[in-house]
């Protein structure tokens, strides 16, 4: 029976691996930072690099100016109009909530008259006002009528 090598040898063979390992770090480090500072590399990759950019600058204008062309909304256009639309979003929101607060108010005041004892409580309308009811007669005969001035009004 074989027995295991002593723990000293295991952690030599360690320490001499990381000691060859940390010089080829070394040494490579400094060779691949020579070349990549290099006028010789670096001038061509950024005028690549460049020339890229313009290319891709140059197909984004076209595709741009082709959707618009065709009529169709660009990412900007679409932008835009989300924008607008969560600002009308924002606006509706709040006038829903400026319609519950008033509609709170006129409970509780409809519920203060109630309360009161003596005073007569008044009947929802059900239907039209006398001014309501003759506006809505004069705006069936202007538009019966077909004279000139109420078509160029309508």
């Amino acid at each position: 029976m074989t027995t295991p090598p002593p723990k000293a040898d295991g952690e030599a063979v360690w320490k001499a691996w990381l000691r060859g390992f940390t010089q080829w770090e070394q040494t490579t480090s400094q060779l691949l930072e020579t070349v990549l500072k290099s006028p010789s590399l670096t001038g061509p990759a950024a005028q690549a690099l460049t020339a890229w950019m313009k290319a891709t600058a140059q197909q984004r204008e076209a595709r741009t100016d082709a959707l618009r062309r065709g009529g169709l909304a660009t990412a900007h256009d679409q932008e835009r109009t989300l924008h607008a639309l969560h600002q009308l979003q924002s606006r509706v929101m709040d006038l829903q909530e400026d319609v519950a607060e008033l509609r709170a108010e006129v409970r509780a005041m409809r519920a203060e008259d109630v309360a009161k004892p003596g005073k007569a409580t008044r009947k929802p309308r059900t239907t039209r006002s006398k001014a309501a009811s003759t506006a809505a007669a004069n705006h069936k005969r202007r538009k019966g009528s077909g004279s000139a001035t109420t078509q160029g009004e309508e």
